[in-house]
């Protein structure tokens, strides 16, 4: 009797221990796990969601993908917005830096007049001495790869006082640093293959993703085909063919190689021995803006259908399997309560913004989240130093986000904002304020988990006690009952 109510009471311990835990545990298809390339991952860019990542954290050779951050740099200065503010400011220390670099203005229509043109790998047959647009070069570099028109960008929007790709390299990587784009180290602007030349397929996801929000940039991907009309060294115009399968089809490709995808809307291929063939792409339809990237493709065939047939595999069940809602449809509490230190008060009221913020998730794990919501717990990430909130804070000023967990699971993230001014210390009455709070804490409360927890421990202990009491009770009996067989005999 003892052993069978020890063994439930251990059972409940284990189950409520389990309950916050506990998530639809939906499987993915082996066509998605069979997909052989060394790196693969898929990626819901409004939500910020990862639907599927085989070796995504792990460094590799990103080869001409590489283009895709030398071209939203060049568009960025084009239209005055770089993601750095002023570059002569922000490399004011830098001993290369070209003094005359501030009063520069781009545009795509500047001639670019090139010198040492690139030789290796892909190329639009450059001259020496050519005068091209800078629209032109960037079609040709996405488009066709040319190494040479990435080159060649990469020295006229330099801030350096002279033409080494070196210094444009130095924009590449505060660019991705500034994207959150943390494991990656860009030495060239074209890709050709450099040792050191690494980034992972994460981070190319997330350079994409800012890359995207551009629509300059997203015509020039989706562009089939592009006419570079004639120049001082050329005197017939060019006609450039989108490398990207999923984009366009040649007419001389046979057949079995027409990957046109409907819903893709780019962006770049990539090829070297070291990198095998790699693709980042990217697929629009019912509100899901996908991103797949893919490296390491090393099928001995000029295409690579390999890359282009698990794209479509990817897209395909991204937009069937998953949905994407906003947070707020979940019943979320916004309100969060965190410490505040500077203030009168040990804690304020932070409001996440769940109204913008999106959940991209199966749709066997959201039907469960629906569900169990308050089984969501949530942990503040503030914009600060040393990782704490600080007084003066002003409402409606962005403090940090919020990650929201289901299980082990990051399932949402969302912009934290002061719900309310939060002065110094100064004795004046504040608002918004309640209780301390710890770190990381549950949305709804699970204080039910906590005492159903505490009164099986008890029962435990309890079991254990009148255990140990009765056992001292049994032995002497089984020693009377001994005596008393041997009187017998």
């Amino acid at each position: 009797m003892f052993r069978r109510l020890l063994s439930v009471a251990l059972a409940l311990i284990t189950a409520a221990a389990l309950m916050p835990l506990a998530h639809a545990a939906y499987t993915t298809p082996t066509e998605i796990t069979a997909i052989s390339i060394n790196t693969v991952l898929l990626y819901e860019a409004n939500s910020g969601s990862v639907l599927y990542e085989k070796n995504a954290r792990n460094q590799t050779y990103p080869a001409s993908t590489t283009k895709v951050l030398t071209a939203i740099i060049v568009l960025d200065l084009c239209e005055g917005h770089c993601l750095l503010g002023d570059l002569s400011e922000y490399f004011k220390d830098e001993e290369w830096l070209d003094p005359d670099y501030a009063s520069r203005t781009f545009s795509l229509d500047d001639v670019v007049t090139v010198t040492d043109p690139e030789r290796r790998g892909s190329t639009m047959h450059i001259q020496h001495g050519e005068a091209l647009t800078v629209r032109d070069l960037m079609y040709g570099m996405m488009l066709i790869s040319g190494n040479d028109c990435a080159r060649a960008l990469s020295i006229y929007f330099s801030p350096a006082k002279d033409s080494k790709v070196t210094y444009f390299a130095a924009v590449m990587n505060a660019y991705a640093k500034a994207l959150g784009a943390m494991d990656s180290n860009f030495v060239v602007p074209h890709g050709l293959h450099v040792d050191e030349h690494m980034t992972t397929a994460y981070d190319m996801a997330l350079i994409t993703k800012y890359a995207l929000q551009n629509p300059t940039f997203r015509q020039i991907v989706a562009t089939e085909t592009y006419t570079v009309p004639p120049t001082n060294k050329n005197r017939d115009s060019v006609l450039l063919e989108n490398t990207n399968r999923l984009i366009h089809t040649k007419a001389d490709d046979e057949p079995q190689y027409n990957y046109k995808y409907s819903a893709a809307i780019g962006v770049k291929t990539g090829d070297t021995d070291q990198a095998g063939k790699c693709l980042v792409a990217a697929a629009e339809k019912d509100g899901k803006q996908l991103i797949c990237v893919l490296f390491g493709d090393f099928e001995n065939i000029s295409l690579g259908p390999k890359r282009y047939e698990a794209a479509i595999k990817l897209f395909n069940y991204g937009f069937e399997s998953f949905s994407l809602v906003k947070a707020s449809e979940l019943g979320i509490e916004p309100t969060l309560n965190c410490s505040i230190t500077g203030a009168d008060v040990g804690t304020a009221q932070i409001k996440a913004d769940l109204e913008t913020a999106q959940m991209c998730l199966h749709n066997e794990e959201l039907a469960e989240i629906r569900e169990h919501a308050k089984d969501l717990t949530v942990k503040t990430v503030f914009s600060t130093d040393d990782g704490s909130l600080h007084a003066p804070i002003k409402a409606g000023e962005k403090v940090g986000y919020a990650e929201y967990m289901y299980g082990n699971e990051l399932v949402l993230r969302a912009d934290l904002y002061a719900a309310a001014d939060i002065s110094v210390s100064d004795g004046k009455a504040y608002t918004g304020v309640t209780k301390d709070v710890t770190e990381s804490e549950n949305v709804t409360g699970n204080e039910w988990i906590f005492w159903l927890l505490l009164v099986c421990i008890l029962l435990i202990i309890v079991l254990i006690i009148i255990a140990l009491l009765r056992q001292p009770v049994r032995n002497r009996t089984s020693q009377l009952n001994r005596k008393r067989r041997k009187r017998r005999y």
